[in-house]
Order: structure tokens, then C-alpha cells, then sequence
């Protein structure tokens, strides 16, 4: 799993956003084909399974011979748990879709309809590898949808004001099924849905990374770590002015300073997680 540095995310930052901008057109995309849900969830493939949303979603909603959404499908918190291979998080979201739903769609309780989209969401995240937050991070995923019930398209947002608030606090990279190539600093997520549910992750997948590094803005290279400065370079043997003798040599002085990499393995307990909702 990776993070962005701070700078990096100001320079993938811009002060105007718009409707995007395209990656390097010199970047072989390698998944050219993938959806708008493999960018956002896995950091570039889509590959059909399990993971991919629509089977999330259909393996969750019964439906009837015309097609109109009946229910929970019996059986579903069973699938899930079978399906990822006993994923704890998996299956505690799988448990509050299960006990929110036939509130949700009989009832027509708000706050169940809210909590299952939740759960839908971060179900969707975690079983393609990203760990909701349970604090504000840097990054988030946007699901956005026309229904509480329903995903028309992913999104993954980037802080966009680091060092510079006068700045959109957000910036929004995406792609849509593969007829186009990821772009970054959108200034809102495509397709005018109505719900927009937002949540933080922890971290980004490394493939995130490989398409970022070809975006508009990325930096050519790190600054080094501050800290202090390197030793000059040994001077070799040099007679000691005390004495003479070309056999008697003064120590050097020198010091040899290693700084480890800032690497962090950064870990979040699952739970519920402070994404925000956007509903027009």
C-alpha cells in the first residue's frame, strides 16, 4: 500500500480545477479497458469477480420478475462471508446492510437507507483492499449514485489544499469504463448523481502511484529529508603538522550519518468512518 507526500499532493494540486486533465499521453495505460471502479477501488484493474461492485450489489438485491427490488436476498450475509474468505470487515458490513434493509425499503427510514449506503460503499472497499478511516485522512473514495441502493459511478478524491487553503479543498481523479485515460483535478465527480457517499482510506494502493507519477504536476523528484549535513569528503593520508614524519598521521574526524527511510506501515482499525454525505 502507498501514501502521497505532501509533496507530492501539492503538486498534483491546482489553484482552478475543472472538468479534468488528462494523464501524460506518453503513459502507457495498463489497464486501458478498466472501469471507473478499478481506477478508484484498485488503483487501475476490474477485473469480474466477487470484488466488483455489480456482484455486490446483485448478489445483495432481490428483485422479481420485472425487475422491481423486492428485498435482501436470503442468504447474502453467508455469501459474503464465503465469498472473501471469512474478511472480518467484510462481514460486519455485510451484517448492517442485513439488519438496515427491510427498514430501509419498507419503511422507507432515512437514516436506514443512509446506513446501508454506507455499508455498501466500505463492503466495496474493503473487499478490493482499502481499509476505511475512522478519522480524516488525505484521500477518500466517492461513490455516487442515483438511489440509496444503487452505484453509478467511483471516484477517487485527493486533498487539493495542502499548504495553500486559498485553494478547492478537493481534487477528484477518475475515468469512465475505460473510454478515456484516469484524469486529475476534477473539481466535482462526474455524472451529476444526486448522492455522493464519501469515505476516507487509510492508504492507496501502489497502483495508484503508477498512474499519479504521470499526471500534470507530479514532482520531478523528492526534496532530501532534512537533517544534517554530509561529511566532507575523507581527505585521505596527510602528514600531521605536529609532526613531520610521513609515518605519523592524524585521525580524521569525519562522521558517517545514515538516515533509515520514512516508511510507515500505517494501520487503522476498521469501524464507522467519518465520510461525509452529499445529497442534492
Amino acid at each position: 500500500m502507498a501514501q502521497l507526500s505532501d509533496l507530492q499532493l501539492r503538486g498534483l494540486a491546482s489553484a482552478e480545477l475543472g472538468a479534468g486533465v488528462e494523464l501524460d499521453p506518453g503513459f502507457v495505460d495498463p489497464y486501458p479497458d478498466a472501469a471507473c471502479w478499478g481506477w478508484a477501488l484498485c488503483g487501475g484493474p476490474s477485473a469480474h469477480g466477487n470484488a466488483e461492485p455489480a456482484e455486490i450489489f446483485d448478489r445483495a438485491i432481490a428483485r422479481n420478475a420485472a425487475g422491481i427490488m423486492t428485498g435482501l436476498r436470503d442468504g447474502f450475509t453467508g455469501w459474503v462471508h464465503v465469498a472473501f474468505n471469512a474478511n472480518a470487515a467484510a462481514n460486519n458490513q455485510a451484517a448492517v446492510i442485513a439488519e438496515n434493509f427491510n427498514r430501509a425499503i419498507i419503511e422507507l427510514d432515512e437514516n436506514a437507507e443512509r446506513t446501508c449506503r454506507l455499508a455498501f460503499a466500505k463492503l466495496c472497499m474493503i473487499v478490493n483492499g482499502l481499509t476505511p478511516a475512522v478519522a480524516p485522512t488525505n484521500y477518500k473514495i466517492v461513490m455516487a449514485s442515483d438511489h440509496w441502493y444503487s452505484w453509478e459511478h467511483w471516484s477517487l478524491g485527493l486533498r487539493n489544499d495542502i499548504a495553500a487553503p486559498e485553494n478547492p479543498e478537493w481534487q477528484y481523479t477518475q475515468r469512465d469504463a475505460g473510454v478515456n485515460p484516469v484524469n486529475t483535478r476534477s473539481d466535482e465527480v462526474w455524472g451529476d448523481h444526486p448522492i455522493l457517499t464519501e469515505i476516507y482510506v487509510t492508504e492507496l494502493h501502489d497502483g495508484h502511484l503508477t498512474y499519479l507519477q504521470h499526471a500534470q504536476g507530479w514532482p520531478a523528484a523528492e526534496a532530501p529529508p532534512a537533517g544534517d549535513p554530509p561529511a566532507p569528503p575523507h581527505p585521505g593520508q596527510q602528514p600531521s603538522p605536529a609532526d613531520p614524519s610521513p609515518l605519523t598521521l592524524s585521525p580524521t574526524g569525519g562522521n558517517d550519518s545514515i538516515s533509515p527511510a520514512s516508511d510507515a506501515d500505517t494501520t487503522a482499525t476498521t469501524g464507522v468512518s467519518s465520510g461525509e454525505d452529499q445529497v442534492t
